[in-house]
């Protein structure tokens, strides 16, 4: 009898342990499969980079933002002056402009969009659902595609109307 009460109550306190725990977790909100695998060069030193944006896919001030599992990094989509719209956009060619960057922690720049296709596959009042396929880096000079850091990025993603900490 003592025995499985105390089975009882190890299981219960191992339990409360574990839910207490959660709040140390990442919030999670909307879903995205996006990864980003490149070299990006900061101070003049190249690094290797490969990124997961899986933990947070949320529509901030209009934008898309995926962020990683650290929270540190962050890929953007900048609204559209026309807004989001079911549709095909390429940049740097093809109707409404739509750019984007990167942000990674612990380099002290952004990366921004060279070339690439967004297709955005639903907008309403809750979500903004699409994928991308892009080429992320800084141009070496104007009107050229040659970089000095690239990264290509390419995934789905389903953001939701709020963005959690």
């Amino acid at each position: 009898m003592i025995r499985g009460n105390r089975r009882w109550y190890v299981a219960t306190l191992c339990t409360a342990v574990l839910l207490g725990c959660q709040d140390l977790l990442p919030v999670k909100a909307g879903e995205a499969i996006v990864y980003a695998t490149g070299v990006v060069s900061a101070d003049g030193i190249a690094k290797d980079i490969a990124i997961r944006f899986d933990r947070q896919a949320c529509v901030l001030k209009g934008d898309v933002q995926l962020r990683d599992a650290s929270g540190l990094g962050v890929l953007v989509l900048t609204q559209p002056s026309t807004g989001w719209a079911v549709r095909n956009y390429a940049f740097p060619r093809g109707g409404p402009l739509l750019r984007g960057y990167l942000n990674i922690a612990g380099v002290l720049l952004s990366y921004p969009l060279v070339r690439g296709t967004t297709r955005i596959t639903r907008v309403d009042a809750v979500a903004i659902d699409g994928t991308i396929d892009w080429t992320l880096g800084h141009p070496s000079g104007l009107g050229t595609d040659s970089t000095t850091s690239r990264v290509r990025t390419v995934g789905t993603f389903h953001a939701v109307k709020v963005c959690e900490p």
